[in-house]
């Protein structure tokens, strides 16, 4: 309790989340239609990849993936795009919050690696960006992807289709920032320490346990017992693992939870959004996200009938925008601010520059397109 107190009087991420949560309750005051607002699968999800990452982060495995990483690149530009296309692949697949918990603290070890941790926040803006474009091409990308892919008559063709464009301008300007940003001398490498048999050891079953945990959250096992199993297993390996969750993050969820299972159950709300949503659901779309954050927004906008491809747009490309238009934006903050020779400040000013530079042309293509 004390380290939960602790964490909530620190963090203003949760503060800010709680107060507004706390305001939608006086609103909709609190009933059993609050237990559904939860999504147990994400928290448990989160949770999972959260406590197996810092089990590999407390026994140097991505400073040793950092040095291999280093030994294939000569130039730091060359490193970082890799990354980058490393968070956009994974993230096809694995969904842009898996990807995120992987590259970012592998990014972080490598600049500090190569001595370049003056560019951790415009890096892990990148990273967040990459993920979240490389999310938007499939079906099982990311948690609005898979929403819209159930509920409505969309095809995984038809969601390559809608948004594989705007994925290929991203992955252009992104390959330009990085190349204008970053310095194109060699990297000069800092010394490591070979990893202890014991640190080995260690890193092969959290690694067992990671791929354990992807086949739970791809729905190839059955989630709850896998999360226990692996709990246990976590406990044997080191029985402290679990004060290096960060609750302070899942505590924020909850927080996002209330406040769009509220605002779903608002009639006002509905009532003022359908006349919009009949003429502008792609801007509709795209603007609530930047409110409410992009999942909530497909699910309260589905059910008035908004057109499935410029909802799938609309909060696909919403996420690019705001600091709350996506919950992977607030993963890579928090994961940057865990980081040690990180400077938090740095972050914000760095995650406004470059996803206005993502944002609006994108949005410039999707009006030319016709989305309105």
């Amino acid at each position: 309790m004390k380290q939960l107190w602790t964490t909530f009087t620190h963090d203003k991420m949760l503060i800010i989340a709680s107060v507004i949560a706390f305001l939608t309750m006086l609103i909709m005051p609190p009933d059993r239609t609050y237990l559904s607002y939860f999504n147990g699968r994400t928290l448990v999800s989160i949770w999972l990849l959260i406590m197996i990452i810092a089990g590999l982060r407390r026994n140097h495995f991505f400073r040793w993936l950092a040095r291999r990483l280093l030994q294939i690149g000569d130039k730091a530009h060359h490193v970082v795009l890799a990354l980058l296309f490393f968070a956009f692949a994974m993230a096809t697949f694995v969904t842009n919050d898996v990807a995120i918990f992987i590259t970012l603290p592998l990014a972080m070890h490598t600049l500090r690696g190569a001595g370049l941790m003056q560019y951790g926040a415009f890096v892990a803006v990148l990273v967040g960006l990459a993920a979240n474009c490389g999310s938007m091409l499939t079906p099982i990308g990311n948690p609005q992807n898979m929403f819209l892919f159930s509920a409505t008559q969309l095809t995984a063709l038809e969601i390559l289709k809608t948004t594989g464009p705007f994925a290929l301008i991203a992955a252009f300007l992104m390959y330009r920032r990085v190349s204008t940003r970053l310095p194109h001398t060699p990297i000069v490498t800092q010394e490591f320490k070979p990893l202890s048999a014991q640190s080995k050891r260690n890193i092969a079953l959290y690694l067992g346990a990671l791929l354990v945990a992807l086949l739970a959250i791809g729905n190839v096992l059955p989630l709850y017992p896998t999360a226990g199993v692996l709990f246990i297993l976590t406990y044997l390996i080191y029985p402290h693992t679990h004060r290096h969750v960060d609750y302070g993050l899942l505590l924020t969820l909850c927080a996002f939870f209330v406040i769009a299972g509220n605002a779903v159950r608002m009639d006002w709300l509905a009532a003022y959004i359908v006349p919009l949503l009949t003429r502008l659901p792609f801007t509709t779309a795209l603007v609530l996200s930047q409110f409410i954050s992009d999942v909530p927004t497909a699910i309260l906008l589905e059910p008035f009938g908004a057109p499935p491809r410029s909802l799938l747009l609309g909060v696909n490309l919403g996420a690019w925008g705001s600091p709350v238009a996506s919950l992977a934006s607030l993963i890579v903050f928090r994961l940057y601010k865990r980081e040690k020779e990180t400077y938090p400040p740095a972050f914000w000013p760095n995650f406004i520059r470059c996803n206005a530079r993502f944002f609006f042309p994108g949005l410039l293509l999707a009006l030319l397109l016709g989305y309105r």
